[in-house]
């Protein structure tokens, strides 16, 4: 529930900016690792990874970077890995 209506708040944000071609970060209030590198980035505050999931994340939203590991058929990129 709490994701839903942060995503939608997120976009009620942007489709006030005067760039459409703006990229929105969500920071959660987490100290644990996490990333999600959708229409919308969410990352976590964490010490240890928070920067690193934050690069990687705006990798695959404004380089379409793919993932460094094979995931399916979701995942696709400019350095997609696939298993042999």
């Amino acid at each position: 529930r709490s994701y839903r209506l942060a995503k939608k708040i997120c976009h009620e944000t942007l489709s006030r900016t005067l760039c459409s071609d703006s990229v929105l970060i969500l920071l959660a209030n987490d100290p644990y690792y996490g990333g999600l590198g959708d229409d919308i980035i969410i990352v976590t505050n964490s010490k240890s990874s928070g920067v690193l999931a934050l690069r990687h994340e705006l990798g695959h939203a404004l380089g379409d970077v793919g993932e460094e590991y094979d995931a399916g058929i979701d995942y696709s990129g400019a350095n997609f890995a696939t298993s042999p």
